[in-house]
């Protein structure tokens, strides 16, 4: 079994938050406290509505340039 690699699975926010208070107590009692949890990526919005939006008011301008006498 690698420690090293355990312990860092141990540290782990998400990891750390599944342990039962008795585990996470023996951790804390050896100097072990978990890390920081890693900030959450911004959503990044999609173009794509906007994209076909801005095809749909082509297309009508161009139909509506079509049927002008």
């Amino acid at each position: 079994m690698d420690v090293g690699r355990w312990l860092r699975k141990q540290r782990q926010h998400a990891t750390w938050q599944g342990l039962m208070d008795g585990q996470r107590e023996r951790l804390e009692q050896l100097g072990i406290a978990p890390l920081a949890p890693e900030p959450e990526a911004p959503a990044q919005r999609s173009t794509a509505p906007v994209a076909a939006f801005e095809r749909s008011v082509a297309a009508g301008r161009s139909t509506r340039r079509a049927r002008a006498p």
